[in-house]
């Protein structure tokens, strides 16, 4: 595979605008650092053809920012060629045996941002020799990676297992152009961070009249307390406070003058 992969490295002219160094990754050989799988239907299931685009960009956080933007403009015709299937063991043995290479780069400005081996792979010559490159889209992407400038995971979308998918770069953000939708769903969820206990707020209000069945009785045991909307009768004495048995009057309110 890193054999193939350097017929990237040979195809532009000038090879230092390839960012990067070799790797060890099956799913991102070379100087990639991006890697998108496409299908007819966006999963792993066997259909006529499958895609297989390697990107080597100079900044991933601002491709993710302001999108992965590519149309048939940004094909280099003059690289392209179909040969046999040699970078996918895996898909030769499900009967990809043919490849077709187109070459991209961005062309919005004097120096490219990023470049791109897109690789379509087929049963069959004649599908490769039709395939409209034109029309893939997003959806159609049923695996993607990305690893950052320390060669470390930053992001994988993968459509047959939802909650493997992540983004530590803009998490919970759906990116615009070819990046797949990731489900958002599963972006800071409140549940892995286990129950939580709400505590009652305190009141500093005094009691109204809606509180009085919560205030506790202050009668004696066995005892009820006078109703509050009645006079205290005899039988109620003994809620009263007694008037104290003698009152001596002060002596500077005695004294004579």
């Amino acid at each position: 595979m890193a054999a193939a992969f350097g017929n990237l490295r040979n195809s532009f002219a000038d090879p230092n605008e390839l960012w990067g160094g070799e790797s060890d990754d099956p799913d991102l050989p070379g100087p990639a650092n991006i890697s998108f799988r496409f299908s007819p239907t966006g999963d792993r299931a066997k259909g006529d053809w499958k895609a297989w685009m390697l990107v080597t960009a100079k900044d991933i956080p601002q491709l993710m920012r302001q999108g992965f933007h590519w149309t048939q403009d940004n094909i280099v015709h003059e690289e392209g060629s179909i040969m046999t299937n040699n970078i996918d063991p895996e898909l030769d043995k499900e009967g990809y045996t043919v490849r077709r290479q187109y070459f991209l780069k961005d062309m919005s400005g004097h120096y490219s941002k990023w470049k791109a081996w897109l690789n379509v792979m087929a049963p069959r010559t004649e599908i490769l020799s039709k395939f409209p490159v034109s029309q893939l889209k997003p959806t159609q992407i049923y695996y993607a990676k990305a690893r950052n400038h320390r060669r470390e995971t930053c992001y994988i979308f993968d459509s047959s297992e939802p909650k493997s998918c992540f983004n530590t770069i803009f998490e919970g953000q759906e990116m615009v152009g070819f990046w797949p939708k990731m489900p958002v769903e599963l972006f800071m969820d409140p549940a892995l961070l286990g129950p939580t206990v709400e505590k009652s707020p305190t009141s500093n209000r005094l009691p109204a009249a809606d509180d009085t069945e919560a205030i506790p009785s202050q009668s004696a045991p066995g005892q009820s307390p006078p109703a509050a909307d009645k006079l205290p009768t005899a039988d109620d004495t003994k809620y009263v406070a007694s008037p104290p048995t003698s009152c001596q009057p002060s002596p500077f309110l005695s004294a004579k003058g």
